[in-house]
């Protein structure tokens, strides 16, 4: 069904894939963590521009195209 993480990123319907240990713990959470905040900080420093209407437009474009 095409549903893997690397699948959705190559039909672009995800943005990325965040990698993750093989071996997930309280641990190990720190490898995971750190990359996944300044992806989202990176998200959201692209978009505060953006007003609501515009961010609503460009999702609904988006999802028009899958």
């Amino acid at each position: 069904m095409k549903m893997t993480a690397t699948d959705l990123y190559e039909m672009k319907i995800i943005d990325g894939v965040i990698e993750e240990p093989e071996n997930y713990t309280e641990k190990n959470m720190r490898l995971v963590m750190e990359p996944l905040e300044q992806i989202i900080d990176a998200f959201l420093v692209k978009r505060e521009h953006l007003s609501k209407e515009e961010i609503a437009e460009s999702r609904y474009q988006r999802f028009r195209s899958f």
